[in-house]
């Protein structure tokens, strides 16, 4: 995630704080996560991005949340500091724009895969899910941009979550997805609807269906996550002549 970070702030592009941010957070679950390796001594990179962004309406919320989980990660817990984060993060909550709660919903998600334990999966999804409903009714078709992507995140949380918790009724995966269509057909075929209907499938060992969404998402957009599902896929089909020669 850093180093894509890194090439769209390299074209200069205008969302600089968004990508920002999107670095910092790379750059903090690297530190968590092999802090002997890649990401030794660079957690105080991430805070003191993620200290400046936080002062941007649009990233408060997201940064501040953010701030709170590595604080309490750190090798030297600074806990008056993770107090004033707390009662900052309640503030930032109450006046949070939909889109601010989307992407601090897309923390916790990311903070949940990233868990070292069941418990804090758990956690970490449910305040995820938190933060969506207040942008969508669970049982309702998106009417706009933002109520789309949080049906779509929502359907993420299911298909990233423990299988025993889900599979039996999947259905509410495809229901998610399919909320997110704003009631067209033609909002079904975007990157992540594609990718997740690909997930879903692959995890139900429907690999046919899975590989079909999969070569929509390539044709619309030819990305390396797809490519490297799409190689999944074709192995567990035994497709050996599809397969990307290196």
């Amino acid at each position: 995630m850093e180093h894509e970070s890194n090439k769209l702030l390299a074209k200069g592009l205008s969302d600089l704080s968004s990508i920002n941010w999107w670095r910092a957070i790379a750059v903090g679950f690297m530190s968590i996560s092999n802090p002997s390796g890649e990401g030794r001594g660079r957690l105080g990179e991430a805070l003191r991005e993620l200290s400046f962004l936080k002062t941007r309406q649009d990233l408060e919320l997201s940064s501040v949340v953010a701030l709170l989980f590595f604080h309490r990660l750190a090798e030297n817990i600074d806990y008056e500091e993770i107090e004033i984060l707390s009662n900052l993060a309640a503030r930032a909550t109450e006046r949070a724009s939909e889109p601010s709660l989307l992407l601090c919903a897309q923390f916790h998600l990311y903070a949940g895969i990233h868990a070292t334990s069941n418990e804090r999966l758990c956690e970490q999804f449910k305040a995820s899910r938190s933060l969506i409903r207040k942008v969508i009714e669970v049982d309702t078709i998106a009417e706009t941009e933002t109520q789309k992507q949080a049906h779509i995140l929502w359907a993420w949380i299911q298909l990233s979550s423990p299988m025993d918790s889900w599979h039996n009724d999947g259905r509410d995966v495809l229901r998610h997805l399919d909320g997110a269509t704003c009631g067209s057909e033609e909002s079904v075929w975007d990157l992540e609807s594609l990718m997740a209907r690909a997930c879903y499938y692959e995890l139900m060992k429907q690999y046919l269906s899975a590989l079909d969404f999969l070569n929509q998402a390539v044709a619309l957009q030819s990305w390396s996550p797809a490519l490297l599902e799409k190689a999944k896929v074709l192995v567990h089909l035994g497709d050996w002549e599809q397969l990307p020669v290196p």
